[in-house]
């Protein structure tokens, strides 16, 4: 039993051997499973979410390649059993606006290496979790995320994000490419994007181009969904969602996400104010929800701890 606990693709086997000595073993094996799934209750649950997250992996890349929508809610119905076991805080639902064609902003963080499949593939939690269980569950479609470019190596993370139909660019994290590469990517992002905003899907981008530590988060903002707002062929609301803690393991602490109050930057930006300068101060303004969203949680998990 030891030896099947220390590596995740046995510890299913290792759990599923106990209950099943729990059930039916002799008298001193089931006092002894007793004892051992007592003791083992935090690492059986993580192993449940490991188990989650690599059947959302397994159920996007079977999926059909000619219907990605129907893969994109296949995969947010999948993702919501990752979370049906997590400790997570939802604030600011009534924020959502009613119809859908926006842009949903977030600061991205970096997943905890112990939640990385046996292909070095990781789910990214946080924007699993806002096309999931807020964009489809308000919206019953969860938009269409903007995702990196993966590195040669990373053959999981192409062949996942291929079949979901998400758009792809070129980020710090991707494979050095030439600038005319980098340009056509560019370029089709302001295209494709728009296009989806025309038929009024929802645009999930994070500002920063990568993850950060929920401490250190966020990072510097890049122009490209400020761009596209401003550019669309009809302006789109930006709807900023915050997460903290999504970095963590699951039985350290809470899962917390906040649906700011959405605005258009033609309401907000200065008249002879250039977009990179609000921009700029935009994200001052972001920095401080996310403060706030740090002491939230940890108000929030103390409360749980003390029931």
């Amino acid at each position: 039993m030891p030896h099947l606990l220390k590596d995740h693709t046995t510890q299913a086997l290792a759990f599923n051997t106990l209950h099943q000595l729990h059930h039916e073993g002799t008298r001193q094996e089931r006092h002894l499973a007793s004892i051992c799934l007592d003791l083992l209750k935090s690492e059986e649950r993580e192993m449940r979410f490991l188990s989650s997250i690599a059947n959302v992996y397994t159920s996007v890349v079977q999926g059909n390649p000619e219907d990605q929508k129907e893969n994109r809610k296949a995969c947010a119905r999948q993702v919501k059993n990752v979370f049906e076991n997590v400790f997570y805080h939802i604030d600011g639902i009534e924020n959502l606006p009613l119809d859908s064609g926006h842009i949903f902003i977030y600061n991205h963080l970096v997943n905890h290496t112990y939640y990385t499949l046996s292909n070095r593939f990781q789910l990214t939690l946080d924007s699993h979790f806002l096309s999931s269980l807020i964009l489809n569950d308000h919206y019953e479609d969860p938009g269409i995320r903007v995702v990196r470019y993966g590195k040669s190596f990373e053959y999981g993370h192409q062949d996942y994000y291929d079949n979901l139909g998400y758009i792809n660019v070129y980020s710090d994290d991707s494979d050095l490419k030439d600038s005319e590469s980098k340009a056509k990517a560019k370029e089709k992002f302001y295209q494709e994007a728009n296009d989806y905003l025309n038929n009024r899907v929802n645009i999930i981008i994070s500002p920063e181009g990568t993850s950060f530590a929920s401490e250190e988060s966020p990072g510097s903002f890049k122009m490209g969904p400020f761009n596209l707002a401003l550019n669309a062929d009809e302006e789109p609301l930006i709807v900023p969602v915050i997460f903290y803690n999504f970095d963590k393991r699951i039985t350290e602490s809470l899962f917390y996400c906040s649906v700011l109050k959405p605005f258009r930057i033609s309401d907000k930006k200065g008249e002879n104010q250039s977009l990179k300068s609000f921009v700029k101060a935009y994200q001052r303004d972001f920095e401080k929800d996310v403060v706030s969203a740090r002491f939230r949680a940890e108000q929030l998990l103390e409360n749980h701890n003390n029931q």
